[in-house]
């Protein structure tokens, strides 16, 4: 559900897998279940848009998770408004406008 807004996005759920081994049949069940789980808990979203410097100011100097804001790699040097996706309680990431 996205806070003030009727609006309906298509997102990309991430799971970080952490372990040394690749993971088996049996745990990407369990990894995909839990997700499902996760996504059925209907949790509040909110979306907030900042400009590029201003969002890099800001995590730079409050990471989420250890890590910059980027998840995988930095928007192209043309994009300058960053959407800030935030559910409460959870780690945030980084989408491209």
């Amino acid at each position: 559900m996205l806070a003030n807004s009727s609006t309906e996005f298509t997102a990309r759920l991430v799971v970080e897998y952490t372990q040394p081994e690749k993971p088996n049949d049996e745990i990407l069940k369990q990894i995909e279940q839990a997700a499902a789980a996760k996504v059925k808990e209907n949790l509040e979203i909110i979306v907030t848009t900042q400009t590029r410097a201003k969002a890099e100011a800001w995590y730079s100097a409050h990471p989420v998770n250890k890590q910059f804001i980027y998840e995988r790699r930095p928007p192209p040097a043309h994009l300058n408004q960053l959407n800030i996706l935030e559910i409460p309680g959870t780690p945030q990431r980084i989408t491209f406008s």
